[in-house]
């Protein structure tokens, strides 16, 4: 079977951060560091983002090796299979799109060293981390997730991309709200500075300077 470039691009992405992902987590492994860590004080509404986020994710991952490989499996609502972007031009800020959602995630994986969690660690936390891509961003992880989404969307043009990317946006921001909180709970007036000083998402500029 062979695939359009920008098939390629989209399966090639998928893999290069789901091996970034593992390979972070088996040496983290090593260390005796847990990176999968469930919130012993979670809330009923945000475990159930936590899980809305879990299908919005894993559904972006099979729509889109899905549509790479022409496969008849999808989302069974036959709408969200329309196209709606289709131009050479919006297919390449696509390809940029997602090199962009590549490079932050592994600057954030390397930049967060033993503090990376999935999930709130309430017990080891680690230290709070403000160096490397942290002086630009605050939430580099979700804003490369955001990225990667995104530039799906415009590689693919479809419709069930755009509602995915919308969907994760917003399950993300309540995610970061929510992990706020306990920043402030645990580092106090260190984060509150940190905060004051990097933007959410990115900071626009601190990168133009």
């Amino acid at each position: 079977m062979v695939l359009e470039y920008q098939n390629t691009i989209q399966v090639a992405t998928l893999c290069l951060l789901v091996a970034m992902g593992i390979g972070r987590m088996l040496v983290l492994k090593t260390k005796k560091i847990r990176v999968l860590v469930l919130d012993s004080q979670i809330s009923k509404s945000q475990l159930i983002n936590g899980y809305f986020f879990i299908i919005c994710f894993f559904s972006w991952i099979f729509e889109s090796i899905s549509y790479s490989f022409s496969l008849n499996y999808h989302i069974p609502i036959p709408i969200l299979d329309t196209m709606i972007l289709q131009h050479i031009g919006i297919k390449t800020a696509g390809i940029i799109f997602l090199f962009c959602g590549l490079i932050i995630y592994a600057l954030a994986l390397y930049s967060f060293r033993d503090s990376w969690r999935i999930g709130i660690d309430r017990e080891n936390p680690g230290q709070l981390i403000t160096e490397g891509i942290f002086k630009y961003s605050r939430n580099p992880i979700y804003l490369s997730l955001d990225f990667l989404v995104a530039g799906t969307f415009l590689l693919q043009g479809r419709l069930i991309f755009l509602l995915l990317f919308a969907l994760m946006a917003v399950s993300l921001h309540i995610q970061v709200l929510y992990e706020e909180r306990f920043l402030i709970q645990t580092y106090g007036d260190l984060f509150l500075k940190y905060r004051s000083e990097v933007d959410r998402y990115l900071n626009i500029k601190s990168l133009l300077r």
